[in-house]
């Protein structure tokens, strides 16, 4: 056997890659899970809920009722009639601040205690509430607690979106509610009838002097009118004048118009013109160059230049060019074709001269018209400013007159309005304030009341149960489920098996694949086989160490099985029990306990002759030994143990070790820096989270790659093996059968 390394670096691929989680201690809580686990606890708290709500409402009643009494004012606007039956548009910000102005005073001290000087009699005599402050220890009437009870018991507010006011007075009797209401109301109208009194006295005398004002300048406005009238004859310049002073305008512009464009047609042509002059003669307008071919001069030179060339070329074919007679008559002619030239030049630029006098005259008669039209057209317009002028001093006089008038009209609005608060004092309205109820005793307590005392004591009952529920599941460590396995920062989760009682083929845990091959508990250390399986073909890993957190978590159970279901796939598989503390393979495959691993480690069998052939085909089991020779586990972290295992991968395509509980015993750890690769098995609602963290920082400090974490006997509802589900799957195998 040779020797391996005690440890091994792990490669930067073979790093589980696992997702970042929740803190820990920090596990996500499914409300529905939850609910279901507690719902007959959460459904008796809803019973206990309404019946302390029907408690609470009998004991409140009993010793502290509050009966309350309500007096309703409605609001209206300003210069409302009584007489109207519509109401006009009033000003919401005029009405709130009255609405909170009244709704102030009716809280005021004042009001208050005023309230209590003129009823204290009453009070005294006709209410227990009275009977508790009006009197001192000298039989004096104590005011001061008097109004420092009252504020306790009345208060008045504005009801949101209306134009009204409640005053509401909540004490423990009926009659006492609608006594003291009534005695805070008729302090309120007392002090609003003689405040409106005053004002209306107050307001009226101003307002009749600003009225007689307002009539005489309406007098002297319509005097000032009459005067316009006649003086400038407004009706004539409005229908006559006016329309006349328009078309005249309308008229001069159209001209002047016509005329700036008549005027930049000229100086147009005389620039054309200018730049032609410059040029020469070559460059005049064909038409005067047309023109001046039809001059009667202009032909005839033409006719003799044509004949003088008709008779040179008809001579110089007789005599020759060189004869003294042609060329006398070649001078003639060219003496012709210079005059012809001359004379179309001097005639050409005779008639561009006229044209260009043309365009003067007529530029200078468009500025002429120009200059007239334009004013004409002033002349128009300052008879039309001052036609408009007068206009708007008329039409602004009689704008100022019908604002007179409606400041007048104000006036008499506002002494009318006046006249009305003095006059309006009916028993249900003063001025702008009208009462919609009166002060009556309740005919219903107004708290508690039995549709609001049960709902709320169904709500607290429950609430409170709720929120123990989830504090409590919230603190709990306890892994539960697989989910649980996922708020484990850098911690895989393999699978999760669930309790045997779920299944209904009810396996032998430790050998349930080969048992009854169809159960969930056999599915579910299938899937767990296949994770570990993947992961271990990847990674070249032959050995593997399987461990408990804690005892009874099922370590063993899911050794054996996951060897079970190795060899069901045709690998050769050694089960070795490395639990020198409390074996159980061999109890479990029902074979001897030795010789064994102990007996190899001491070196009294070999290999060879300690391994048990199992009655699984491809499955060999190593017994933990006798306990003469697994007295000693401190073997397991020997090198000679490196060496089983070696020796053990060379033979056999898989090697599982089971090894005692990691939190109680040391000889996990030993063994993971000898194998290739270790799992964690943990029981559901028995490790908590703090401890399986803890041990997966030990296994990945080993030399052997940590796996995961397998979570076994999970309840049903914990590990998504639903009742229904499994029942479902052994349905459809069923009927496949």
């Amino acid at each position: 056997m040779s020797s391996i390394p005690a440890a091994r670096p792990v490669s930067a691929a073979r790093q589980p890659a696992v997702p970042v989680h929740a803190p820990l201690g920090m596990a996500p809580i499914d409300p529905l899970k939850l609910l279901r686990r507690h719902k007959w606890t959460l459904a008796g708290a809803l019973v206990a809920g309404a019946f302390v709500g029907l408690v609470a409402n009998e004991v409140w009643k009993f010793f502290y009722p509050s009966w309350r009494t309500d007096v309703v004012y409605q609001c209206l606007s300003v210069q409302q009639d009584p007489t109207k039956s519509q109401y006009p548009m009033q000003d919401k910000d005029e009405m709130e601040r009255f609405l909170l102005t009244q709704s102030t005073v009716l809280n005021s001290d004042r009001v208050l205690r005023q309230s209590l000087v003129d009823s204290s009699p009453v009070f005294e005599r006709d209410t227990k509430w009275g009977q508790r402050w009006t009197t001192d220890s000298n039989g004096q009437v104590d005011f001061a607690k008097g109004l420092k009870q009252l504020k306790k018991i009345a208060s008045a507010n504005v009801i949101y979106g209306t134009n009204l006011i409640r005053l509401t007075v909540t004490t423990q009797s009926p009659e006492d509610s609608a006594a003291i209401a009534k005695a805070v109301h008729d302090s309120f109208w007392k002090d609003w009838r003689n405040l409106s009194a005053a004002i209306g006295i107050e307001q009226r005398g101003p307002l009749e002097r600003r009225e007689n004002d307002l009539r005489a300048e309406i007098q002297r406005s319509d005097a000032n009118r009459d005067k316009m009238m006649i003086d400038y004859k407004i009706d004539d310049l409005r229908s006559v004048r006016g329309p006349a002073a328009d078309r005249s305008i309308d008229e001069s512009t159209r001209k002047i118009a016509d005329a700036q464009s008549a005027r930049e047609s000229a100086l147009s042509t005389l620039k054309q013109y200018e730049e032609i002059r410059a040029l020469g003669p070559d460059s005049f307008p064909d038409e005067l160059k047309d023109a001046i071919e039809r001059d009667q001069v202009i032909v005839e030179l033409k006719n003799r230049v044509a004949q003088s060339r008709a008779y040179v070329d008809s001579l110089g074919s007789r005599l020759g060019a060189e004869h003294p007679r042609m060329i006398q008559e070649r001078a003639s002619l060219d003496s012709l074709v210079n005059e012809l030239a001359q004379t179309r030049n001097a005639q050409l630029r005779k008639l561009f001269d006229g044209e260009v006098d043309r365009a003067k005259r007529l530029s200078e008669s468009a500025s002429s018209q120009l200059a007239t039209f334009t004013a004409s057209y002033n002349d128009a317009l300052a008879r039309k400013q001052e036609i408009s002028r007068v206009l708007s001093k008329f039409d602004q006089a009689d704008k100022d007159r019908e604002r007179v008038q409606a400041q007048l009209s104000e006036v008499q609005s506002a002494l009318s309005a006046i006249n009305l608060t003095v006059n309006v004092t009916a028993q249900d309205r003063i001025d702008r304030i009208r009462i919609l109820t009166p002060a009556q005793a309740p005919d219903t307590i107004f708290f508690p009341k039995m549709e609001v005392m049960v709902p709320l004591g169904i709500v607290f009952t429950f609430g409170l149960t709720a929120g123990v529920l989830f504090l409590r599941e919230l603190l709990d460590q306890r892994v539960k489920g697989p989910a649980d396995i996922n708020s484990i920062p850098r911690t895989r989760l393999i699978g999760g098996v669930p309790t045997v009682d779920a299944d209904p083929t009810r396996p032998t845990p430790e050998t349930a694949l080969r048992d009854a091959p169809t159960g969930a508990v056999a599915d579910a250390y299938r899937q767990a086989r296949a994770n570990i399986a993947k992961r271990m073909a990847a990674a070249g890993h032959k050995s593997l160490l399987v461990c408990s957190g804690m005892p009874q978590s099922g370590a063993t159970s899911a050794a054996s099985n996951i060897a079970i279901g190795a060899a069901g796939a045709e690998q050769r598989v050694l089960l070795i029990d490395a639990n020198f503390r409390r074996p159980a393979l061999h109890r479990v495959f029902k074979l001897s306990e030795g010789p064994g691993l102990g007996e190899v480690l001491a070196k009294k069998a070999t290999l060879d002759t300690a391994i048990q052939t199992t009655s699984t085909p491809n499955l060999h089991l190593l017994a933990a030994g006798t306990a003469a020779n697994r007295a000693t586990p401190e073997r397991l972290s020997t090198e000679l143990m490196s060496q089983v295992i070696q020796e053990a991968t060379g033979k056999y395509d898989l090697v599982i070790l089971d090894a005692a509980p990691a939190a109680i015993a040391g000889d996990a750890m030993g063994l993971a820096n000898r194998v290739d690769c270790s799992l964690l098995v943990v029981r559901a609602l028995g490790e908590k989270r703090g401890l399986i963290a803890r041990l997966r920082d030990t296994f990945s400090e080993a030399r052997a790659e940590f796996l995961g974490v397998l979570v076994n006997r999970v309840p049903p509802m914990g590990t998504g093996y639903m009742a229904k589900n499994i029942r479902a799957a052994q349905e459809y195998q069923a009927t496949g059968a």
